[in-house]
């Protein structure tokens, strides 16, 4: 049987499962927002058996095009992460109608934060501390999000 990092140059389509030997493959991206940078919460299950294995990495300077996990549960999003079994049947579901893999693309250098001036110390020219109460951040506009949240502008939470 083959293992599994003897894989890794093969295409997601040619790998086969180091349990079943099925070639199966899927993978999932889910993007997170909670650190200085985006990052991802993967997922490589075989379709046919189940065995998966998730990580955490560094998204860098790419995006996943399209999230049909969060456009279906939204903010309930977390619940089907805690159940492992329930969230593979699910994502199964999606690799058959055809809504993952996902497509992945570059990401533009739109997640920035503008630094505010304390209000102790306007006028002078000298800043305050920047803190996350110190920092605004500005929504993306090609995205029409607070990158940095991971929210929609405009909707209510984070640092005003």
């Amino acid at each position: 049987m083959t293992r599994p990092y003897d894989q890794l140059h093969l295409p997601l389509a040619k790998r086969t499962c180091p349990l079943c030997g099925h070639t199966t493959m899927r993978l999932y991206r889910h993007t997170t927002y909670g650190r200085r940078e985006p990052s991802w919460i993967n997922y490589l299950w075989c379709g046919n058996c189940h065995a998966y294995s998730s990580s955490f990495t560094g998204a860098g300077r790419k995006m996943v095009e399209s999230d049909p996990l969060l456009a279906e549960f939204g903010d309930r999003i977390s619940e089907v992460f805690d159940a492992s079994e329930r969230l593979l049947k699910v994502l199964d579901g999606y690799w058959k109608a055809g809504k993952l893999p996902q497509m992945i693309s570059r990401r533009t250098p739109c997640a920035v934060l503008t630094p505010r001036v304390s209000p102790h110390v306007r006028g002078t020219g000298i800043r305050g501390p920047l803190t996350a109460m110190a920092m605004r951040p500005r929504s993306c506009p090609n995205h029409g999000r607070d990158l940095r949240l991971g929210k929609s502008a405009g909707l209510s939470g984070g640092f005003e």
